[in-house]
């Protein structure tokens, strides 16, 4: 930090850290270690702009959307299976967000509630269609769970029609996938956290 001096043109490469505040003037796929806003690095990026939302907002702030905002988005996948590892640790590092403001679980503006029906719902029916097998009170429980997700695609589905019919028609599936994803990285939260506590 000694030799710069305000009006200085610092070039930097992956791994350097700025040495002093400034204004970042061209870049390309920037990526920034935010633990010092946050007060945690997460390992990867995953729920870091969540976690430093709900800190803010437990300080009191309001924090307002500017929506001429320029946002890039690392590592959009391109590949339903990388979709669904992404969604699976998006749901575990969410748990770990979760945890500490536990409010938020049920009550954030960030993900939607019918994101978290759908989750419910196809995690309610995976769980009580193998004792609907052997007790038919079950088979009820699963049908109701299922067709409640089935319910809850229905908005997404029609917007979806006006675009097009074929991905509309195959959206519940990409729906339920994220669901499943999303639902396992929760699961394997909460049995992984009781792993680590006995």
């Amino acid at each position: 930090v000694a030799g710069v001096v305000p009006g200085d043109l610092v070039v930097l490469a992956e791994g350097d850290r700025a040495p002093a505040d400034g204004r970042v003037v061209t870049a390309t796929q920037l990526e920034v270690d935010e633990s010092a806003l946050t007060g945690e690095s997460f390992p990867v990026a995953n729920n870091e702009d969540t976690d430093l939302s709900y800190r803010i907002s437990a300080a009191g702030h309001r924090m307002v959307f500017n929506p001429d905002a320029v946002v890039f988005h690392l590592r959009h996948p391109d590949r339903v299976r990388t979709y669904a590892r992404q969604k699976f640790w998006r749901g575990y590092w969410r748990m770990v967000v979760y945890r500490r403001f536990p409010g938020k679980m049920v009550k954030d503006t960030y993900t939607p509630q019918t994101l978290k029906l759908q989750v419910l719902a196809l995690g309610g029916a995976a769980a009580t269609l193998p004792a609907a097998l052997l007790w038919s009170p079950a088979l009820v429980l699963s049908a109701f769970c299922g067709l409640s997700f089935l319910a809850s695609t229905a908005p997404f589905v029609l917007q979806t029609a006006r675009r097009d019919a074929t991905v509309a028609l195959l959206s519940p599936l990409f729906l339920a996938m994220r669901a499943a994803a999303i639902g396992s990285g929760v699961l394997w939260y909460a049995l992984s956290g009781k792993v680590r506590r006995s």
